[in-house]
């Protein structure tokens, strides 16, 4: 998938084989950053910051639909709290989505199940309104959050989307590992 900021959120499927992008449809959001998706790609995500919103996408219809938007307000006030980048790239591990939130300094985790927020965390003071750039971001208290690939809950993770990873050889107590 790619998403393009034209009409709130243009999204795109990728063909690979044929080097062309596929014409899936805009969201209307108010703006457009960042794009996350499930594993099986059901279910997509993006951030419009100058709303303070995430939108919940459908990427199983043609064109895509927004199931919803989810609004990230710890911070009182329109522009306050601006999503930013979620994931780096890596697609959504279990239920939970992260969502930087580059102005209030502090990251939303957000139920991708259940579209709502579970709890946000403060990593560091708010940027002072009207001190950072949009565009590039200079000024910003936090600029995105990347989950870490191959490294899930013990128990958490599916073998067969995973590279083998040392951390869960695990000795069960009876001389086995895992």
């Amino acid at each position: 998938m790619v998403a393009a900021s034209g009409g709130g959120g243009h999204i795109y499927t990728l063909d690979m084989t044929n080097d062309t992008l596929v014409d899936r449809g805009t969201l209307g959001a108010a703006s457009w950053h960042s794009l996350n998706m499930t594993r099986d790609g059901t279910l997509g995500f993006g951030t419009s910051p100058l709303s303070n919103e995430v939108v919940a996408i459908d990427l199983t219809t043609q064109p895509v639909t927004k199931l919803r938007t989810i609004p990230l307000q710890p911070l009182p006030g329109t522009g306050n709290n601006q999503p930013d980048a979620m994931g780096g790239g890596e697609a959504i591990v279990g239920e939970t989505l992260p969502v930087s939130l580059r102005a209030a300094g502090q990251v939303a985790f957000v139920d991708a199940d259940s579209l709502e927020i579970n709890s946000f965390v403060r990593i560091t003071e708010p940027s002072p309104p009207g001190t950072f750039s949009t565009m590039s971001c200079i000024g910003c208290s936090i600029h995105g959050v990347t989950v870490r690939p191959g490294h899930y809950r013990y128990g958490d993770r599916d073998t067969d989307d995973h590279i083998h990873d040392d951390h869960y050889d695990r000795d069960d107590g009876h001389g086995r590992s895992d």
